[in-house]
């Protein structure tokens, strides 16, 4: 995919730590990529911003989420009888 963008010039932007290779990276954004709760962090964070900028949210207050709704939930997936 990032050869395809790049390719493409599209502009790449990457989470990266500091033992990611930022080769064709346009936009780096320094985090530790390796935490679900750092990743759930950054993408609180994004999506709290995008919905005041795009004014779907009059303030930080009315952000009804929290870092945990942006993890991994596990999902238990039943086998079917046979």
């Amino acid at each position: 995919a990032i050869r395809e963008a790049y390719n493409m010039n599209i502009p790449i932007f990457a989470l990266c730590n500091s033992k990611s290779d930022p080769t064709k990276v346009d936009f780096i954004i320094p985090i530790n990529n390796l935490s679900k709760k750092s990743i759930a962090l950054f993408l609180y964070l994004l999506a709290r911003e995008i919905l005041l900028l795009k004014g779907a949210i009059k303030n930080y207050k009315e952000f009804n989420y929290k870092i945990e709704d942006f993890m991994k939930k596990e999902v238990k997936i039943e086998e079917k009888a046979k």
